[in-house]
């Protein structure tokens, strides 16, 4: 009695290989998500520091261009944004604060 052949054995790896590989990445993107919407809920009065700290751990990077001084009410814009490889593409956190207190925290993933 003969076996499976040794091609398509190694196709049956490849495919459950990638296939594992696609399900971790999609958990992870999944929990990575939560976390990125997570950012919304943040409590008024935090301290900027620890928004810039938490987001800095999850990969986000600061874009000073896109930083807007006082408006009328004082009300300074902070933006960050973390890279996310194709087809996600990048996810964007406008934290808006006064006098080193978080007023609100906007999430925003472009189209």
């Amino acid at each position: 009695m003969k076996g499976p052949s040794n091609r398509y054995m190694g196709c049956a790896v490849v495919v459950v290989l990638a296939m594992t590989t696609c399900g971790v990445c999609g958990l992870s993107m999944s929990r990575e998500l939560v976390q990125f919407r997570r950012f919304s809920n943040t409590t008024p009065g935090t301290r900027v520091e620890a928004v810039v700290r938490e987001a800095t751990v999850l990969g986000f990077e600061r874009r000073p261009a896109n930083d807007l001084g006082p408006d009328d009410a004082g009300i300074e814009r902070l933006e960050l944004v973390k890279p996310n490889y194709p087809p996600v593409g990048p996810w964007h956190l406008r934290v808006f604060h006064v006098d080193g207190g978080v007023t609100s925290v906007t999430t925003w993933i472009p189209d």
